[in-house]
């Protein structure tokens, strides 16, 4: 015990000092890279991670589908379910086509996912189905003869679950629930995308903004971002919380690198606040569902989704646009400075600001989880805590924890499935 404490004084005192700084570059004075690697390794809550590690459940599939046959085709849509005969089909991509046509789509698919579904679409209401294979590259209907009419087509889009973490670059608690967002995507007309963006809940300590980035778009690229019914995230934020992104309202912003850049929301607790208590959120920023019980400090509220419609100047190339060319983040203050936490892949974007980071391999601070029905973690508790041998946590189901995909990213993808109840919202 004596160790412990001897090891989390120190974790203390090194952690209190300057981490990053965003006017100059990190000092070997305040800043000991060795040491912080040491710490971040004892305060980690599993032993190792996978040097391999990429963080991320779905990977990203290129395939051509080929409308043979008289089926009179008016659209195509792809399915993890047949959507026919499951109602939790989830919808991962869609498409015009015509009779004797073929459309590439390069789409996201989970990495648990063993076949898809592919649906032709009919201007009477029927639908075409065919089963194939993940790591199939030509789907064909040439023999795809009965059709199917059910009453209603019953789907969900596909969506991730981002879990952000607000103590980078600091270990914490690694509950992942400082804010929690949904997003789907879906092509809604030839030039435009449109993006449901739901926040689900925010257990940050502190004011968090929030964007996304579009990967690979640069502003010019972009005619407009409107949403559903001019709704914003932002309406009727005070002027004291329009800190991040300059304090501008307009929904799109140029990245440094003149990049496209949704912005979202500049304070994630005043869009979660319901209207009667909007006027306490600069004084009590208290938690929304993030707890099993409602009081003072910690609320239940109701789920916030905006749609964004994004319209580019062409349409060229946005058959290949899925949920991974998406690089959501938030912002956080830091060391007199703003600091935004990416998922990992992204972690070095710096869309908005310049910073430096420390290097150190361990669990990132964002996660995508391609699962629309995820329940993210109570208040301090931790995702999946994997100790010599010894498992706890919200995740922790022996053969399918968050603990054991750590150390070995090629298994245990279906953790997210297999939530401790008692432990999640």
């Amino acid at each position: 015990m004596r160790n412990i404490k001897k090891a989390a004084m120190a974790a203390i005192g090194i952690l209190s000092a300057p981490l990053l700084m965003t006017t100059t570059s990190c000092s070997t004075d305040v800043f000991d890279p060795d040491e912080y690697d040491s710490i971040v390794k004892f305060l980690s809550p599993v032993d190792s991670v996978d040097a391999n590690h990429t963080w991320n459940l779905t990977t990203t599939h290129s395939y051509t589908f080929t409308a043979n046959g008289s089926h009179g085709a008016k659209e195509l849509l792809v399915f993890t379910e047949d959507p026919t005969m499951n109602k939790k089909a989830q919808l991962v991509g869609r498409a015009d086509i015509s009779d004797g046509q073929q459309v590439k789509l390069t789409l996201s698919i989970p990495g648990i996912q063993e076949q898809l579904f592919a649906a032709l679409a009919d201007a009477a209401g029927n639908y075409y189905v065919k089963q194939f294979s993940p790591s199939a590259q030509n789907v064909d209907f040439g023999d795809v003869t009965d059709a199917a009419t059910p009453l209603k087509l019953s789907h969900r889009d596909f969506a991730y679950l981002y879990l952000f973490e607000e103590s980078m670059p600091e270990p914490k608690d690694y509950d992942y629930n400082d804010v929690v967002m949904k997003i789907a995507q879906e092509r809604t007309a030839r030039n435009c995308i449109s993006l449901s963006v739901t926040l689900a809940a925010v257990g940050a300590d502190g004011q968090m903004g929030g964007a996304i980035r579009l990967i690979g778009y640069k502003y010019n690229d972009i005619d407009k971002v409107t949403t559903e019914g001019d709704e914003t995230f932002d309406d009727n934020v005070p002027k004291t919380s329009k800190y991040f992104f300059d304090g501008k309202t307009n929904l799109l912003l140029k990245g440094r690198n003149d990049e496209a850049i949704v912005n979202l929301f500049q304070d994630a607790h005043w869009s979660m606040m319901p209207d009667e208590s909007k006027n306490d959120v600069l004084y009590n920023r208290r938690k929304f569902n993030v707890t099993s019980i409602n009081t003072p400090e910690a609320s239940f509220t109701k789920e916030r989704t905006i749609i964004y419609h994004i319209y580019f100047k062409s349409e060229e190339g946005l058959n290949d646009f899925n949920l991974d060319t998406l690089d959501p983040f938030v912002v956080k203050f830091y060391n007199n400075g703003s600091l935004e936490i990416h998922t990992n892949e992204y972690q070095n974007a710096q869309c908005m600001y310049s910073y430096s980071l420390p290097t150190t391999k361990n669990l990132p601070w964002a996660l995508k989880v391609p699962y629309t029905e995820f329940r993210h973690t109570l208040e301090g508790t931790n995702l999946g805590f994997k100790k010599k041998g010894y498992m706890f946590g919200a995740y922790m189901t022996s053969g399918h924890s968050f603990g054991e995909w750590c150390e070995d990213h090629t298994r245990f993808l279906d953790w997210y499935l297999y939530p401790t109840l008692n432990m999640v919202y």
